[in-house]
């Protein structure tokens, strides 16, 4: 968890996209599998469900900073996030952990500790969130009240994330977008399927590169420059997505024009597109219509 508290606090600071993938590649590059692929889960924007009311946190927060309900909801207001409001006060009042505990795997955290919180009686699960944050701090200890809310989000995009995790296995970024399609559970397994080499499984939803608009010499006549107007074709610009949609060896993917794979967020447009013939490619802008 502290190695992916860093990662965290790294994001954080900068807003440098290059960083932020650095800094992902140097996670994944040391990371256990497991911790992996529970990492790329989190930075995909896959969330835990909220498995603890905030009524019994924000209980517990009371008793445990020993403050007054006014200060909790005024901080709240501010901070503007309960877990970082809460993480805040317990290290004010001296209620937080020290580093000074055996590191807990990120893997371990969720398979051990926050995912067995569902449907347990209410006095344990806080007992267990109190006890579990009196092991850390810093960082570490935001990063583990965002996690038992549900609410933990990193600054980084989905594309970044296959960014990253490309330059660690040393292969296409479309080849692992593609890997990351549909559902998948976080092991080792799935890491090590994710990261291995690259045996063309991709190459049939790989997009072309897109065919951008060009603008003419104002110094230059425009009927020079692209012939009879006779031969124009025009039509309004319509403004959405920028698109492709591909449609080889039976299967259909859309992409964006920054390397996202858009085919499960839009499931009408493959649906309509499976009717089209193999080998062919839509070069258009995504429209709500």
């Amino acid at each position: 968890m502290r190695a992916f508290a860093e990662l965290f606090e790294a994001i954080d600071r900068t807003t440098s996209t290059n960083a932020k993938v650095d800094a992902m590649a140097a996670y994944f590059a040391a990371a256990d599998s497991a911790d992996a692929a529970w990492a790329v889960r989190v930075l995909a924007g896959e969330r835990v469900k909220r498995l603890v009311p905030r009524a019994v946190l924000h209980e517990w927060l009371l008793e445990r900073a020993g403050v007054s309900a006014w200060l909790v909801e005024e901080s709240s207001s501010v901070v503007g996030d309960f877990a970082e409001t809460a993480a805040l006060l317990l290290e004010s009042a001296g209620h937080a952990g020290s580093d000074s505990g055996a590191e807990r795997l990120l893997a371990s955290w969720f398979e051990d500790r926050i995912l067995t919180l569902r449907g347990m009686d209410r006095a344990e699960q806080v007992a267990r969130i109190d006890a579990w944050t009196r092991e850390v701090s810093g960082t570490e200890l935001f990063v583990v009240l965002k996690l038992v809310t549900g609410a933990l989000r990193v600054g980084v995009s989905r594309t970044l994330t296959e960014r990253a995790i490309a330059r660690v296995a040393g292969v296409e970024q479309s080849v692992i977008a593609h890997r990351m399609m549909g559902s998948w559970d976080a092991t080792p397994e799935f890491w090590a399927r994710l990261v291995s080499a690259d045996t063309g499984e991709a190459e049939a939803g790989r997009p072309y590169p897109f065919y951008l608009a060009s603008p003419v010499d104002p110094g230059l006549g425009i009927g020079d420059q692209l012939g009879d107007v006779s031969d124009w074709l025009m039509e309004w610009k319509w403004d959405g997505i920028r698109a492709q949609v591909i449609k080889r060896a039976g299967e259909v993917t859309v992409w964006s024009r920054g390397d996202e794979n858009l085919t499960e967020r839009f499931p009408e447009v493959p649906d309509a597109a499976a009717r089209l013939p193999d080998e062919t490619v839509l070069d258009a802008e995504l429209v709500c219509w």
